[in-house]
């Protein structure tokens, strides 16, 4: 495994967790290690603090370890313990988690989330000299995942910015009337070691795409993917006497195993015909449940949901309609390559497009549209297709 480099000081958090894989989850992005089973350690190096009106607490948090059995999207730690902490001139309190505890849930290397729960624990209690403030569980905080190196190995950083709804007990002045929200953050690193004691590299990555021999595949599955058109391979629809091009192009796909056929929805959006002695026609490119299915063996499908649908082409000059085309359902459209591209952390696919004999229908207008019938339209262009973590 390439060491991954970050700069920035990992602070590291004692945790106890029990790694799930994430099974049914829309993303399988999340936590991997060199060797498995691998042992989740933690070192508390700084505290964390939770902000609410004009109080802050400042804790230390104590959990303790886990094994990872394979890739996982998820980390949950097994107890989070009551911790000590100190909240200026109010003196100390305690943290009760109430059964509480954290899920760790990245979506990639920068992005993620961070659940308090179960649902029904707690709430979570904050036991001042004179006062508690009681937390609610809650899920898809905020927090940022990175892969930082730190003696030699990599780690996991955490970073939590969440909001927390609170309630005061009693309800004065002085430990607040209403409630609302408050702030928990602090950096937490997570450290894995081997079943020899060793420290081993652990880190945050995508579980694919990857493309090998004729396969579309993932680490784990369900494996949500989508790209757009490359910067250097803008797409370019040719049909009848147009080239069609558009500003926004989006694929959207799932994997739920490896296959030798994706099938992806398509978005288009801002397109137009390319001039023709300066004269451009506005272009709505309607898919019409329509889908396309790039197989492996180098060529693409369109299929349609319904009978008797196709994708539609309408070019316009302003309100006025110059013709339609009309993509109908056809296979083995070619040619289709594929390459894995990006490396560890962030794999993809891309897809190259160099499509010919494309069939179509123009409903008028030979000069701009060409023929009624046509088999020589063509798509050509290429899309990375990463794994979907929004």
């Amino acid at each position: 495994m390439k060491r991954i480099r970050h700069l920035g000081l990992a602070a590291v958090m004692a945790l106890a967790f029990t790694v799930l894989v994430g099974v049914g989850s829309a993303s399988a992005a999340g936590f991997a290690a060199d060797e498995y089973p691998a042992t989740i350690m933690t070192k508390e190096t700084a505290s964390t603090t939770i902000l609410f009106e004009a109080k802050q607490a400042t804790c230390s948090l104590n959990f303790g370890d886990a094994t990872l059995k394979g890739p996982g999207g998820s980390i949950s730690p097994v107890k989070t313990y009551d911790s000590s902490c100190t909240m200026g001139p109010l003196g100390s309190a305690t943290l009760e988690m109430k059964g509480c505890t954290f899920t760790f849930r990245p979506a990639a290397p920068g992005t993620g989330k961070l659940d308090l729960g179960p649902a029904g624990c707690g709430p979570v209690v904050l036991n001042g000299a004179s006062c508690d403030w009681l937390f609610s569980p809650a899920s898809d905080l905020s927090a940022t995942y990175g892969n930082v190196e730190k003696e030699g190995h990599s780690t996991v950083q955490v970073t939590p910015d969440a909001d927390l709804q609170y309630t005061p007990s009693p309800k004065n002045l002085t430990c607040g009337t209403t409630g609302g929200t408050a702030t928990l953050s602090g950096i937490w690193s997570l450290v894995a070691v081997n079943k020899g004691g060793a420290y081993t590299d652990l880190f945050v990555k995508s579980f694919g795409p990857f493309f090998n021999k004729g396969l579309f595949e993932a680490e784990a599955y369900p494996l949500a993917v989508s790209g757009g058109q490359d910067a250097a391979g803008l797409h370019a629809l040719h049909l009848g006497n147009r080239t069609i091009e558009c500003s926004n192009i989006e694929f959207n796909g799932n994997l739920t195993g490896a296959t030798t056929a994706l099938a992806v929805d398509a978005t288009y959006a801002g397109c137009k015909t390319k001039p023709v002695l300066g004269i451009s026609q506005s272009v709505n490119m309607r898919m019409n449940g329509c889908s396309y299915v790039f197989n492996g063996a180098g060529t693409l499908d369109l299929v349609c949901a319904e009978a008797g649908e196709a994708i539609e082409v309408e070019l316009s000059n302003g309100s006025k309609t110059v013709c339609t085309h009309r993509i109908a359902p056809q296979k083995g459209v070619g040619s289709v390559g594929y390459s894995s591209v990006g490396d560890a952390i962030k794999p993809g696919v891309q897809i190259a497009l160099a499509l010919e004999g494309i069939k179509s229908t123009a409903d008028k207008s030979a000069l701009i549209c060409g023929p009624s019938e046509s088999t020589n339209g063509t798509y050509s262009g290429s899309t990375t297709l990463y794994e979907l973590t929004s």
